[in-house]
């Protein structure tokens, strides 16, 4: 794993090889369930994912990861849906990301929809009832419950917010 480093707000992810990581390990019970995570990242180098955002869904023991620049840099998406990776399920999208410019990014969580934003674009709206929900097997899980990661990429994240959201 590369260096993390958290100095004025800004969590700094260092290229790993593969991958570097990191995980709430705090006291406070995260949502599962009807919540908003909210932060703004960027890519300082490289040409993969640099944030993404690993999150609980339905239960304690369920997570899916944010893929923020995957797959050689621009792939966006939920992994996993119905065993299907970020590149290759309903919420992929492939978006051109500026080394160095700050995005912001929006996920809201619900029982049975995922639905992404990306400086207040909407770029996808899952409908996940009754598809199973998982994660990519390898060193991600190690982001669980809630966590970013870097591929062989520098990345930042500033201004993290988890909000509730009402019930539908």
């Amino acid at each position: 794993h590369g260096p993390v480093t958290l100095t004025d707000g800004v969590l700094r992810l260092g290229a790993g090889v593969p991958m570097t990581g990191v995980a709430y390990t705090g006291k406070a019970e995260l949502p599962l369930k009807d919540y908003e995570v909210s932060f703004e990242a960027r890519r300082v180098e490289g040409e993969d994912f640099f944030a993404a955002l690993t999150f609980p869904v339905r239960d304690k023991d369920t997570a899916a990861t944010w893929v923020l620049g995957g797959w050689g840099g621009k792939c966006v998406g939920i992994s996993s849906i119905q065993f299907q990776s970020a590149d290759e399920n309903e919420t992929t999208n492939w978006i051109e990301f500026t080394t160095g410019t700050w995005y912001r990014f929006r996920l809201q969580v619900r029982e049975n929809r995922l639905t992404g934003f990306i400086d207040d674009k909407q770029i996808f709206d899952a409908d996940t009832e009754g598809k199973k929900i998982t994660m990519r097997f390898g060193d991600i899980e190690f982001c669980r419950p809630l966590g970013f990661a870097s591929y062989s990429t520098v990345g930042e994240v500033k201004n993290l917010k988890i909000a509730k959201l009402p019930a539908p």
